[in-house]
């Protein structure tokens, strides 16, 4: 298949905009309109996603503009079909909930299945809606552990402040931890959650990995922090006293002064009762005052230091190949573990 096309496939299925729409050459062959209608178009027009139909009208533009021939060439019955029959564009901002695919950063030459999240693209602001949308802290932070991928093969992993629960099934999917326990302090998005987690069912199975055991966890909540690590391990990979956690993980977790203390105080318990524990918590730097409320609360029991891009340079938007963010926004990735004795628990 053209490069162009496998490029375009992965950003059109992430909802990238624009996605490098190949040009109407390569797009006016029957091949790949054939292509189009099973994997890009496939459904009726009326489920087609704001974002979606409106790649359509590129494509269909793209191809009538290519042809040279109007004897020999044409565009696909179907897709002229599903452009007639597009309903009104919508002149409202869409905040509903639409399946985004990831694929993870590997070669366009590698065939590779992709994760699926059922998201709110569209959503901004702060606050618990923040955490119905992947952001892009936690593409970056992706790419970190697909290039570090010792930090979670067969290790224990948790995740705080998960929202979609991105980071955790991606590392379910592609980097083989032991096991992994996906966290969230507010119910309407554990819902999502768990969702989320369920509609990669054949990923963990394809990497014979377990599926992310979802768990409530309210920052600095006592009993949510005792069922978190007091519970006891079974077939479905709950953590207990005696697993260890290797690796905590936390993407765009740092948006309010106050939820930042709360942060604090919890990844203190953990890494305490976890004292070899990596903390890793990338965060896309907003306010430099929020950042630094933060890191000051942790280095009070944590050591503290910024991945460096000696250690890590991410790669510029158009030579990455999957998790596609932007590399404009400051995005910073700060480690940290433990630097007190354990608590000593009776």
């Amino acid at each position: 298949m053209d490069r162009s096309l496998v490029e375009f496939y992965r950003k059109f299925k992430q909802q990238i905009d624009p996605p490098n729409v190949p040009s109407g050459a390569v797009l006016k062959n029957p091949d790949v309109q054939l292509a189009l209608e099973r994997h890009f178009f496939n459904v009726a027009a009326e489920d087609l996603s704001a974002y979606q139909a409106k790649i359509l009208r590129t494509v269909v533009e793209r191809i009538q503009t290519a042809i040279t021939d109007p004897e020999e060439e044409e565009v696909s019955d179907h897709l002229m079909t599903l452009l007639a029959t597009l309903p009104p564009s919508r002149t409202q901002l869409d905040l509903s909930k639409t399946l985004v695919s990831y694929f993870p950063p590997v070669s366009y030459d590698e065939d590779v299945q992709p994760i699926n999240i059922l998201e709110a693209k569209k959503i901004i602001g702060s606050g618990p809606n923040t955490g119905l949308r992947t952001w892009e802290a936690s593409l970056r932070l992706a790419h970190y552990l697909y290039q570090k991928p010792h930090l979670t093969r067969s290790r224990s992993v948790l995740e705080v402040g998960a929202g979609t629960g991105f980071l955790s099934i991606f590392c379910a999917a592609y980097l083989c931890p032991a096991r992994i326990v996906v966290t969230d302090g507010h119910d309407d998005v554990i819902t999502s959650l768990r969702h989320n987690v369920a509609l990669n069912k054949s990923s963990y199975d394809a990497a014979n990995t377990r599926a992310p055991l979802v768990k409530k966890l309210f920052w600095a909540d006592e009993d949510d922090m005792n069922a978190i690590l007091n519970s006891q391990d079974d077939v479905e990979g709950e953590l207990s006293p005696s697993s260890k956690i290797d690796l905590i993980i936390g993407a765009d977790v740092t948006y309010h002064p106050d939820a930042c203390l709360a942060l604090a105080s919890t990844l203190s318990v953990l890494a305490q009762r976890n004292p070899d524990a990596t903390i890793l918590i990338s965060a896309t730097q907003r306010n430099l005052e929020t950042m630094e409320v933060f890191l000051d609360a942790c280095r009070k029991t944590l050591s503290v230091e910024e991945v460096t891009d000696t250690e890590f340079k991410p790669l510029p938007f158009d030579r990455q190949t999957g998790c596609f963010h932007n590399v404009v926004s400051p995005i910073r990735i700060w480690r940290l573990r433990a630097t007190t004795p354990p608590v000593q628990v009776e």
